[in-house]
């Protein structure tokens, strides 16, 4: 699908809606759910009977059972499974109570580790098909704001890995004005996905729809959502890193569409229908990019957006309010805002003050497969599952899950992804990965086979290191990788193919960098390709990301960087437009960690770094250490060098220290001046 026309936007937003909604997601046995319906919880799903108890001891189960991304042999995902129909609920469903950290802090002591948290997935059948119903009038949902379903209470997380709701439809009863449907905290990698969220009294609303309220955390991929009728829709609070958001329908809330507190997000594909006004962007340091929505149903006397910190606003239509921009007169054509940033960064007079519009594509949607398509791939019948797995997709299987809950997936070679495979499945499994070849060599291989789109999903490494280079591409058609969690290689990704690219959800990095010496690949190279991405998190080193020649990337939402700079490089006429990306930046690495004092001489002490190269970017530096990148910008154009230092960057908070901002950078570069 290419970038949504400007007169079409809601209606290919609808049309997105209702392919989703119309597939079945039931999951096949080999994936290892917690069905809430079996023994012991045996839940109610008929809609008769309040299954409260049963999903909490369901919910308690999962939390307590997952131990954490460092292991090494069972799963650390869990998914709670919602069979079609509908669970009538009267109390808060919760993976915070004392009783699961407790449960987590026991694990912990007895595996020697930390991060035994999170890694827990709702997974329903279809949002028309599974439904959890607050009943009308619960006791527990009368004052304040009670969360129906929390994933943590903390306001620091960086271990909510996976986390995430998918497939189901939340519905809050009449006469709970304390209910806040989600309080969702996720990590690197969470997703919210073909999910809606309604409330049912108009009289009375409840608080929030879906609440992101942790001051450091996030990082999730939230798309194919709609909420309806409260008072609030989006309520989202905090310092750092930031979330996605992609085709969200915000319907008949009272007070706020999105209620955004100090944060980062970035949305694409927002269709508001509410009398309140759609934004509300709170404070100086909050930081939003919204590209492609429509915002109807507001008031003549009243504004779509108010706005007190950094904002990117492209492709807006309006109607029924008076103004787009509360005390900021804006030019409409038609009834629609072609551009508006609060702060443009240019390092010389001839750089366009305007993003680079490169073209949007989405990923290809396809039906997913019912559990009979499935090749199951069974980890447990052989001690090293290279051969066998190539085997499997040599035989000429179209879809293979992987099977591997309760034990790993074993490779020690590479897997060519090729013939007739369409999908490949890891059920989220957990890998053990140990390189036999040379350092470098690839672990997976996508190569041209039957279908013109192959898509590769739900693997982990975890915080392991190995000496592979995860991905290598020699694909000329469309490749789609999502939902990964994979730890440090010898690098993340090279090309050699030239087809389209699409990355969701996707981490690499993280892991045993103590022990690692001086490195200085990029993680991710892109060359002579088209590439579309959607939360990254590339934990890497020197660059994180490397947009090279003949590369476009456009990407939304994600991290660069846990250790130092240079964390996005982008060279050799590269194109790339990039925004709602936060740079963690810290030059005091080789101090907090003695043994890396190797890596010194590898510290750019540059955040970005330009060179004769098409930039559009929207980018923040988190400010959580004393000693940033001394250099923010560095930007080369033919002969002529642009510095931007850290201290002379937009301030994020305006008070002299801490983050820098620019909601919208442009480089100078002409192709004149190859």
């Amino acid at each position: 699908m290419k970038r949504v026309g400007i007169m079409l936007l809601s209606f290919l937003l609808a049309v997105r809606f209702e392919v989703l909604a119309n597939s079945s997601y039931v999951l096949p046995e080999a994936a290892g759910v917690i069905d809430v319906t079996a023994a012991p919880f045996y839940a109610d799903n008929t809609g008769l009977k309040d299954c409260s108890d049963a999903l909490q001891k369901a919910f308690t189960y999962a939390a307590s059972r997952t131990k954490g991304i460092f292991t090494k042999d069972e799963r650390a995902v869990q998914i709670i499974y919602f069979p079609a129909g509908e669970y009538k609920v009267s109390k808060p469903l919760i993976f915070a109570s004392k009783e699961i950290q407790e449960l987590h802090k026991k694990r912990a002591e007895e595996m020697q580790m930390m991060y035994i948290s999170a890694h827990t997935m709702i997974w329903g059948e279809g949002k028309e098909n599974t439904k959890i119903v607050l009943d009308e009038h619960s006791e527990a949902f009368q004052e304040g704001e009670v969360p129906l379903i929390r994933f943590l209470d903390a306001k620091f997380c960086n271990t909510g890995y996976y986390n995430g709701i998918r497939h189901i439809s939340i519905e809050i009863g009449k006469g709970n004005p304390g209910a806040v449907a989600v309080d969702y905290v996720s990590s690197n990698n969470g997703e919210l996905c073909d999910v809606d969220i309604i409330c049912r009294d108009n009289d009375t609303p409840a608080a929030i729809g879906l609440n992101l309220p942790i001051r450091g955390g996030g990082l999730s991929y939230i798309h194919e959502v709609g909420i309806y009728g409260f008072r609030t829709g989006i309520a989202v609070k905090g310092d750092y890193p930031g979330f996605t958001f992609e085709n969200i329908k915000l319907e008949g809330q009272h007070t706020a569409g999105i209620h955004h507190v100090s944060k980062n997000i970035a949305i694409r594909g927002l269709y508001s229908k509410n009398a309140c006004p759609a934004l509300v962007l709170e404070g100086k340091d909050a930081i939003t990019t919204l590209i492609d929505a429509e915002l109807e149903g507001g008031d003549v006397n009243a504004s779509a957006i108010r706005n007190e910190g950094h904002l990117l606003l492209r492709n807006i239509g309006m109607k029924g309010y008076g103004k787009m921009l509360e005390g900021i007169a804006l030019e409409l054509v038609d009834g629609r805002l072609d551009e508006y940033v609060s702060t443009v960064v240019r390092l010389s007079d001839a750089a366009p003050s305007k993003t680079l519009s490169l073209p949007i594509k989405n990923a290809p949607l396809y039906e997913f497969p019912s559990p009979k398509d499935w090749s199951i791939f069974d980890v447990s019948a052989q001690d090293d599952d290279t051969e066998a797995l190539q085997k499997l997709i040599d035989s000429g299987a179209e879809y293979i899950f992987v099977k591997a809950v309760k034990e790993r997936l074993k490779l020690r070679g590479t897997v060519h992804l090729r013939n007739n495979l369409k999908w490949l499945h890891g059920g989220w499994c957990n890998m053990d990965v140990e390189n036999e070849s040379e350092i470098g060599s690839p672990l997976f291989i996508f190569e041209d086979g039957r279908n013109e789109v192959m898509i590769m999903e739900a693997f982990s490494t975890g915080q392991y290191r190995n000496t592979f280079t995860t991905f290598v591409n020699w694909r000329n058609k469309t490749t789609v990788i999502r939902d990964m969690f994979m730890g440090y290689g010898d690098s993340s990704y090279r090309n050699y193919g030239t087809g389209d690219l699409f990355l969701e959800n996707v981490v690499t990095g993280g892991g045993d960098y103590p022990e690692l010496p001086e490195h200085k690949k990029a993680g991710w190279l892109f060359e002579h390709q088209n590439v579309w991405f959607r939360n990254l998190n590339p934990e890497e080193w020197v660059p994180d990301i490397h947009v090279g020649k003949g590369a476009v990337v456009f990407g939304l939402g994600g991290k660069l960087g846990e250790l130092y700079g240079t964390h996005l490089r982008v060279s050799d006429g590269g194109k790339a437009e990039i925004y709602g990306i936060m740079c963690n930046i810290n030059m005091t690495v080789p101090y907090h960690w003695p043994n890396l004092e190797v890596h010194g001489s590898s510290m750019t002490g540059i955040t970005i770094e330009v060179d004769n190269a098409d930039v559009s970017l929207g980018v923040f530096q988190d400010g959580s250490d004393d000693f940033p990148d001394p250099t923010f910008i560095r930007e080369i154009n033919g002969k002529d060098t642009y510095i931007l230092k850290h201290k002379d960057a937009p301030k994020r908070k305006g008070d002299g220290v801490g983050s820098v901002v620019a909601p919208l950078y442009r480089s100078t570069f002409k192709t004149t001046n190859k």
